[in-house]
């Protein structure tokens, strides 16, 4: 029985920590700005969710093109490898 690849490297996963640790410390700023008034705070506050949520989003589709990207090329060799031992069966 195989067993399932790792979702992610080491690399990655430390990468993936220090990009939400970055994110917290965005929003986290942003709240604790104490000098501006209600408004500005709270156009601070929605400025950092969506930049947050928009590295979110790209993040995940950056990660699944490179998925997406590992497994075709896995399927060419393997279809090169295919073709090989089908020419050395023929010979």
């Amino acid at each position: 029985m195989r067993l399932p690849d790792r979702v992610l490297e080491p690399v990655e996963r430390i990468s993936e920590v220090l990009f939400g640790l970055i994110m917290a410390l965005t929003i986290t700023g942003a709240v604790g700005v104490a000098t501006a008034d209600h408004f500005q705070i709270r156009t601070m506050l929605f400025a950092a969710l969506g930049c947050n949520l928009a590295w979110g989003i790209i993040d995940g589709g950056m990660y699944l093109m490179a998925r997406i990207g590992e497994r075709g090329r896995n399927a060419v060799v393997a279809q090169a490898v295919r073709q090989m031992i089908a020419k050395m069966r023929v010979a």
